[in-house]
């Protein structure tokens, strides 16, 4: 987990798993950190809008 007050730094070949919530719904997204910055990994679908099915 990600805070403030955190020593551990993220470093390059990282992945890690962004988790907002968003009213009563959580989403993930998946990023490596690389040389040149964040690279999203998990982007089978659109996460800027809520994921309905049924």
């Amino acid at each position: 987990m990600l805070s403030r007050d955190n020593p551990r730094r993220l470093e390059e070949g990282m992945v890690i798993a962004m988790e907002p919530h968003v009213n009563h719904w959580q989403i993930q997204d998946m990023f490596r950190v690389g040389a040149n910055g964040p690279e999203l990994i998990s982007s089978k679908f659109p996460t800027d809008e809520i994921f309905a099915c049924g």
